[in-house]
């Protein structure tokens, strides 16, 4: 809205001062349908509208004498007509319809003349409206300290003009945040309601007064206010949070902090109250004034074991308390372990000993054990096995495989607190000749008269220079394989075995090869299978024989023989090559047997 105009003198060429613009029916500053608006010439004037408002005539100056009269040069309203007439001593500016115009600024320009006077020109603007929203009251609240969260309705919110759409913005503040903070604002455009939403600053008091703003995208505003009482309370009075504590049996005191609060009562005007659950284990006494005090807890003589420690702080009407635990250790004895004297055992044995553990203050099946040996080559971590018995633990040893020699053994027992105590005694594992290892030979198999090929054999023997064994061989049919017919050859791991069967032999016999190092053997065994094969007869050679024609028969001696059948079971056949000659039934075989 338009301030409430000065009404001056209204005739051509008044002073600057008096160039107003003069709403004729009611005083009112601003343009409403059906007014007259009176302006005076050579200047700019605004004349403000309610949206859609009608300005039924504006009246342009009044002349000294004669009749005016008035021109349009331009205009960018959007009417049905704008026209100009002259009136008397009056130009009337006629207005028809809606002042209405799609340019930003909607305007009339124009000029003024009359007799006797110089034209004058004038230029009329017309504003709408802007009218300030509006929002329902909002009565005074009283809530008490510490109250929780408050919720304000909001009602009656509008852009304060039915014609008026507008985007609203809802803002809310406090006078004093040190008791009620800014509150919250839940609102949308353009709702008629809304809610501020605010809780008073933890233990504050006091009044703050809130102003709400509802504001239009125009620029005008409205404000309410009103006030909230936040009333005092007396808050009981508390201690920071206390954690356990821990000491030992007759040891030294522990001093637990108190930091004191309350926000009504002063510090020293606070007191505490001390107890211990039975059976105590502490003394208590408190140390210092105000909000910073000391808690002294000292030891019970001999007392060892867990209470419970309660501190109750008051203020004289309301109080407030903790508790917490102090656990008194007991003094440790250290256990005991019963002496161990020297061990020995033979190499690749297992040696078991008792371990017998006391202690004063520790379960024994609470004890752990920890062994280690000065030489690594006999025992290692692997070597040692604890087993926990009620007397304490059975250890086990088992020395490396195939290590022999001493050692210092160290074993170490813990409470469970981890004090500990220790034995060590002298570990002597003899020496004992292992056999050699001899590697397995497959089953063989080979044909009547055909030696086998050669098979390899892989020895070892931790003890012994594998130079130095000594073989022996043994077949269960040593008319199929004679001893003889076994060789070994070969040094070191790697030997290889050379086997002919007996001539004409087959059938199988069981071999065994058997490694001797001087005082312990190792052996194994195989089958080795010989197929049989039918050999020729054998006839022995038969000289030559010269004979005189018509010379009597004479004697050729030959032998014969098999291998397989008896030579009386051959039969001897005879042809000659020369029947004319010698026929062969002219051959007679005489004899028995091999002649």
């Amino acid at each position: 809205m338009l301030p409430v105009m000065q009404v001056g003198r209204v005739r051509p060429g008044a002073p600057p001062e008096h160039d107003v613009l003069h709403p004729v029916g009611g005083g009112r500053g601003q343009a409403l349908p059906g007014d007259e608006v009176v302006i005076n010439v050579n200047g700019t004037y605004t004349v403000t509208l309610d949206v859609a408002a009608t300005v039924d005539r504006i009246l342009m100056g009044q002349g000294t004498s004669g009749l005016v009269t008035l021109e349009i040069t331009a205009n960018n309203l959007t009417l049905a007509g704008v026209s100009a007439t002259t009136i008397g001593l009056f130009g009337e500016l006629k207005v028809t319809g809606a002042v209405v115009s799609s340019a930003p600024t909607m305007l009339i320009q124009g000029a003024l003349n009359w007799e006797g006077g110089t034209p004058a020109t004038f230029t009329v603007t017309f504003v709408p409206l802007n009218d300030p929203p509006t929002l329902g009251v909002l009565s005074p609240l009283t809530i008490p300290e510490d109250a929780p969260l408050q919720t304000v309705p909001l009602s009656g919110i509008s852009s304060g003009a039915p014609d008026e759409v507008q985007v609203l913005t809802v803002t809310a503040v406090s006078s004093d945040t040190s008791i009620v903070p800014n509150p919250t604002v839940t609102y949308t455009s353009p709702a008629a309601v809304g809610v501020i939403d605010f809780a008073p600053v933890a233990d504050a008091n006091g009044t703050a007064t809130i102003s709400v703003t509802v504001t239009d995208d125009g620029g005008a505003a409205f404000t309410m206010n009103f006030v909230v009482t936040v009333t005092p309370v007396n808050d009981p009075p508390h201690l920071a949070p206390l954690g356990s504590a821990l000491t030992d049996e007759d040891g030294l005191p522990v001093f637990v902090p108190l930091n004191l609060f309350d926000p009504d009562t002063v510090a020293d005007l606070l007191t505490l109250d001390v107890s211990v659950s039975d059976p105590p284990v502490v003394s208590t006494s408190v140390l210092g004034t105000g909000a910073s005090r000391t808690l002294v807890l000292t030891p019970l003589r001999d007392a060892a074991g867990e209470s419970e420690v309660t501190v109750k702080i008051r203020d004289g009407v309301l109080s407030s308390s903790q508790s917490f635990k102090i656990r008194v250790l007991p003094s440790n004895d250290p256990p005991s372990l019963a002496p161990l004297g020297a061990q020995s055992m033979d190499e690749d044995a297992t040696l078991e000993l008792d371990l017998v553990v006391s202690d004063l203050d520790s379960p024994i099946g609470f004890m752990t054990y920890d062994l280690s040996s000065d030489n690594s080559l006999l025992l290692d971590a692997s070597s040692f096995q604890v087993t926990r018995v009620t007397t304490g633990a059975r250890l086990r040893v088992k020395p490396l495989p195939n290590a022999s020699g001493s050692a210092h053994v160290t074993v170490i027992v813990r409470d469970n607190t981890g004090v500990p105590d220790s034995r060590t005694f002298l570990l002597t594992v003899r020496p004992v000749n292992d056999p050699p290892v001899v590697g397995k030979i497959p089953n063989q198999k080979t044909k009547e008269n055909t030696p086998l090929p050669p098979l390899d054999w892989v020895l070892n023997d931790v003890d012994s220079d594998l130079n130095t064994l000594k073989f022996r061989v043994d077949s269960s049919d040593s008319s199929l394989i004679p001893q003889a017919h076994v060789v070994i050859e070969g040094t070191g791991s790697r030997r290889v075995v050379k086997i002919r069967p007996a001539d004409g032999k087959s059938g199988s016999s069981i071999v065994t090869l058997t490694a001797l190092d001087g005082s312990v053997e190792s052996s194994t065994s195989f089958e080795v299978f010989v197929e049989f094969i039918n050999d020729l007869p054998e006839i022995s050679v038969v000289p030559p024989v010269v004979l005189d024609e018509d010379q009597p028969p004479v004697m050729v001696e030959f032998g014969v023989a098999d291998a397989e059948d008896p030579a009386t079971s051959l039969k001897v056949l005879v042809n000659s090559s020369n029947d004319a000659l010698v026929p062969g039934t002219g051959i007679q075989i005489e004899g028995f047997g091999v002649n």
